[in-house]
């Protein structure tokens, strides 16, 4: 049988995740965006997947 996770480090994992702004030094949170592509050949358009990472500096550029 496998070792059964403890709430305790299922929230060690998290904080580890957490990254802080450069800027600002608040917490980011990863956010994923769909960027939506043309392709010329045949006018349809695909989607491009994106991971940003938000916080309170740059909240304005990633939403707005």
């Amino acid at each position: 049988m496998g070792k059964t996770r403890t709430f305790v480090d299922k929230m060690k994992k998290d904080k580890a995740t957490v990254r802080a702004c450069p800027v600002c030094g608040a917490p980011q949170q990863a956010v994923r965006t769909l960027v939506p592509v043309a392709n010329e050949e045949t006018g349809y358009f695909k989607f491009r997947d994106k991971i940003e990472h938000v916080c309170k500096c740059n909240n304005d550029e990633v939403y707005g």
